[in-house]
């Protein structure tokens, strides 16, 4: 299904040979065309291609269809996400930080007009442990004993942010956190 289905995206940076595509083209509603790359991180996570380098150069590729191109980027160490942030600056509208759950309040836009956050959240019962009961990772660390993490309930929130890119020029004009009780 991954190499059929469009919409999907994998991290970029896996080995060459695996399933799928980590970036594409898509047209929003309005018919701009939106680049979007999907890409893993390696501090604390399983050794993949170089992210900075694989991004990179899918970023120049996308830059031929498109001005706007998103950058999702799935890494455990801020340090990581914020360094590649620095090294894209300029070269894409926007890179938004996935993976720990936990919203960042660092949202900004980087002198070349990329915008830019840590991580953007989660979408999930917010009174938890990233999305799982309390009670179970409390057991685990307490006790080391293997427990099943069952998904938390209630609370329910949408983190994320909202980017404003201009459509001339592929540069963030605003980037805006987003915490909202559903």
């Amino acid at each position: 299904m991954i190499n059929q289905e469009e919409r999907i995206l994998r991290p970029l940076n896996f080995p060459s040979g695996a399933p799928g595509r980590g970036a594409s083209v898509f047209k929003a509603k309005n018919g701009i065309k939106v680049g979007v790359i999907n890409a893993n991180g390696r501090v604390f996570m399983e050794a993949l291609e170089c992210p900075f380098k694989t991004v990179l150069k899918a970023a120049e590729e996308l830059a031929k269809e498109t001005k706007i191109i998103i950058v999702d980027i799935h890494a455990e160490a801020t340090s990581e996400k914020i360094a590649l942030g620095w090294y894209l600056d300029g070269k894409v509208s926007a890179i938004l930080g996935t993976h720990t759950h936990i919203q960042t309040a660092d949202e900004k836009i980087l002198p070349q007009g990329t915008a830019y956050i840590t991580d953007v959240g989660m979408t999930g019962p917010y009174d938890s442990v990233i999305g799982r009961r309390v009670e179970d990772v409390l057991t685990r660390f307490l006790s080391s004993i293997p427990v099943r993490f069952e998904v938390a309930e209630g609370n329910v929130q949408l983190h994320g942010a909202l980017v404003e890119i201009d459509e001339a020029t592929g540069k963030a004009r605003s980037i805006l956190r987003i915490q909202k009780k559903i």
